[in-house]
């Protein structure tokens, strides 16, 4: 590894360029991605996209998007995966400006991001294949980065209120100038009109509470004309009422959250050429469940989780004109957690503790992009990592981009890695022998720009593959290094920009999902998924938008768990927005107009036709 640590370091010394404007920025200031290294993969939906979305669930902010599914289980505050490319969930890293909210205490180190009020967001920025080279852990599927600090000055108060009784509150104060600039924000949902078991005909069905708080700042200030620090920190507050499982209604179950997020960055552009950053970033998260006896269950259990990452980076760009850039990193990561469980039951008390335990990685990274002739963008990435356990292990990429006149085409190859979790590793299941599970991707995509340029049309096609893959065996009651996985699709999407009043949107999804070592398909993975827009700008902050989607058959698992087969559904909302004054816009919206009824997981309720309504006023 030490050889690996003097190459970097003698690359990262040379001279390099602050990007700022014109990368993909997920998680520091310089370096990140551009658009055309990913074509098709990347995906960057803006604030005027998601404040034409419901305000109260954060799964309709990437709703529609090429190769991603979002599944939620149950309603408001019910657990909500992100499957990219008919990945595991736990394969797609989840990030709140650009810091990684992975939980390292849940088994597979997911992320549940209902946990995001979707009414302080400002953008969202989504990488659907492989990142491990630039990104580390966790990135087989791809990266999701809710972007919540505005891009200009905002002073504004927003609400929002839903018909089965959702209230959603936010206020944001925020200042750019020369040499500061601040951000300030609070927000507030609580619900009590939900269910998130699904209910059978014999059963009775009981409302589960949702309440959510949130405050943040940020501060950025000029040191001098070249350098500059910025600190940010968000606290999310998340009250539950739960229900236990598939169709198993209970009304004594809940829990309480807890998250933090914080990140320091400090940057300094030592010439045009050479920008450099220092940045360290911290998730921590705790968790506290209860369920006491009540007339449906009579055993009772309490149960907490605690756990924190914290990565320490050091970034160096170097630029050469607009045909070369050159990015290379060092980075530290460590990952922290402990837990205890107690149960009282038919079958008499059982508890469980779990030790604090810990996981640190060292690693350096290099990406460089090629810019030939104007048309041809070529990016390799490359990652070295020395982790305590697993010792060393690698991830890269190679993707290209070629534009000529309306067409252009993209193709790709990744790898990428995810360490065991902490539970996979130390606990009475785990084992310490575990090795990452190891994913590789290659997409291909084209694109054309029809009716003079104003619309295009996009197909693509991938193929990714898992192996070494972490599950639980249960000859062995243990996990191991037992699964596989293969997933292929075609994507096609097509926008269509009718005037300058309407638009068109229509994103079609075929995917297989199979588990090579049971030879099935994937759960919760649709073969077909199609979602269409049809919007009409009737002035500037006023319009009204028709949204569709289909999600077609799949598998899931009952509660006995046993596979059944999902029915595939059909629902439609109306969305609409009018200027009652320059700086205050209302919205109103009718979310799943036809009535359906559906399950969008086994066992667990999805919403009936409801109505909402929305106030954002600036200041």
């Amino acid at each position: 590894m030490m050889k690996y640590m003097l190459l970097v370091v003698l690359l990262v010394t040379h001279p390099v360029v602050h990007a700022s404007e014109i990368n993909i920025i997920i998680g520091t200031e310089i370096g990140g991605l551009q658009e055309s290294e990913l074509g098709d993969s990347m995906t960057l939906i803006t604030e005027k996209k998601i404040s034409r979305s419901d305000k109260t669930d954060i799964a309709n902010s990437i709703d529609g998007i090429a190769g991603l599914s979002v599944v939620q289980s149950g309603t408001l505050g019910g657990n909500t995966s992100v499957y990219s490319k008919g990945q595991k969930g736990e394969y797609t890293a989840i990030m709140i400006d650009g810091v990684n909210i992975n939980d390292p205490m849940t088994p597979a180190r997911t992320s549940n991001i209902s946990i995001i009020n979707p009414i302080y967001l400002q953008r969202v920025q989504v990488l659907n294949n492989p990142q491990s080279g630039l990104y580390g852990s966790d990135t087989i599927g791809g990266i999701v980065n809710f972007v919540t600090l505005p891009r200009e000055n905002e002073n504004s108060i927003t609400f929002g209120y839903d018909s089965y009784g959702a209230v959603n509150s936010a206020i944001a104060l925020s200042k750019k100038s020369e040499n500061i600039a601040y951000y300030i924000s609070g927000s507030r949902l609580l619900a009590n009109g939900f269910t998130q078991a699904g209910s059978k005909l014999s059963q009775s069905v009981e409302n589960d509470k949702y309440e959510n708080t949130s405050i943040a700042g940020s501060l950025k200030l000029n040191i001098s004309d070249n350098s500059n620090i910025s600190v940010y920190h968000r606290n999310i507050k998340v009250d539950n009422d739960l229900d236990n499982g598939a169709y198993n209604q209970d009304p004594n179950y809940i829990s309480q959250n807890e998250f933090n997020i914080s990140k320091i960055e400090f940057t300094n552009a030592v010439s045009r050429a050479w920008t450099w950053a220092m940045s360290a970033d911290y998730f921590q998260s705790k968790r506290i469940y209860e369920n006491l006896p009540d007339v449906l269950d009579t055993d009772s259990m309490d149960s907490w989780y605690k756990g924190s990452n914290m990565t320490g980076k050091f970034t160096n760009v170097l630029s050469l004109g607009e045909s070369f850039v050159f990015e290379g990193g060092l980075e530290y990561k460590n990952e922290k957690g402990s837990s205890y469980y107690h149960s009282n039951g038919f079958w008499g008390p059982y508890e469980s503790s779990f030790d604090e335990k810990s996981a640190a990685e060292k690693a350096v990274y290099l990406k460089n992009q090629m810019l030939i002739g104007k048309k041809l963008s070529i990016s390799m990435g490359l990652r070295l990592a020395h982790n305590d356990i697993f010792k060393e292990y690698s991830a890269y990429s190679l993707y290209s981009s070629y534009a000529s006149g309306k067409n252009t085409f993209n193709v790709g190859w990744g790898t990428a890695f995810k360490t065991p979790s902490l539970y996979q590793l130390y606990s009475s299941f785990g084992d310490e022998s575990l090795k990452p599970d190891e994913g590789a991707s290659f997409d291909i995509g084209y694109t054309r720009k029809i009716f003079s340029g104003k619309s295009k049309i996009s197909f693509s096609y991938f193929k990714s593959a898992s192996k070494n893959m972490i599950d639980y065996d249960s000859a062995i009651s243990k996990y191991a290094n037992i699964g596989r996985t293969r997933s292929e699709g075609v994507q096609t999407q097509i926008d269509i920009k009718l005037s300058q009043r309407y638009k068109m949107n229509l994103v079609y999804n075929r995917l297989s999902a199979i588990d090579l070592e049971n030879k099935t398909a994937l759960l919760r993975r649709a073969k077909n998924s199609i979602h269409g827009d049809i919007l009409y700008q009737y002035t500037e902050k006023g319009f009204l938008k028709f949204s569709s989607k289909y999600r077609g058959a799949r598998y899931d698992m009952d509660e006995f768990y046993a596979r059944t087969k999902m029915e595939p559904y059909f629902i439609s909302d109306i969305t609409a927005s009018y200027p009652l004054m320059p700086e205050m816009i209302f919205n109103i919206g009718i979310k799943n107009i036809f009535n359906a009824d559906y399950e969008d997981a086994y066992g667990y309720y999805s919403l009936r036709r409801s109505y909402y309504c929305g106030l954002k006023t600036r200041f």
